[in-house]
């Protein structure tokens, strides 16, 4: 996980970090992380909300969550009954790497996507 040292950040660039709130803190954090990118760069991003981040999840129940609540292609036209009998047969670690594939990170702190 990055560490930010706010002693030593620009002062601009500690300006537009300590305007942001503890999550979208957190999300730079992450991002940076995840995706390799400059402060700068993930300020850019966390700013212009161009991002998801999914708070204390996995990839593995975020596939959970986008077939049960929020549909995902294939399974935005099943009825719910229809995926309950395929429960049993649903690999959501598999379906998180998909999700992975997909531009989805996994952190320390949750599951980050960015749109860049």
């Amino acid at each position: 996980m990055v560490i930010l040292d706010l002693e030593d950040m620009a002062e601009d660039i500690r300006t537009r970090y300590d305007a942001l709130t503890g999550l979208e803190q957190l999300a730079v954090e992450e991002i940076m992380d995840a995706f390799d990118y400059s402060l700068e760069r993930a300020l850019d991003i966390v700013e212009s909300h161009d991002y998801e981040f999914f708070y204390r999840t996995t990839l593995a129940d975020l596939a959970y969550e986008f077939i049960h609540d929020c549909g995902w292609e294939p399974f935005i036209n099943w009825d719910p009954d229809t995926v309950e009998a395929l429960e049993p047969y649903i690999d959501y670690n598999k379906l998180g790497a998909v999700l992975y594939e997909d531009g989805y990170r996994e952190t320390s702190s949750g599951v980050i996507r960015v749109f860049w």
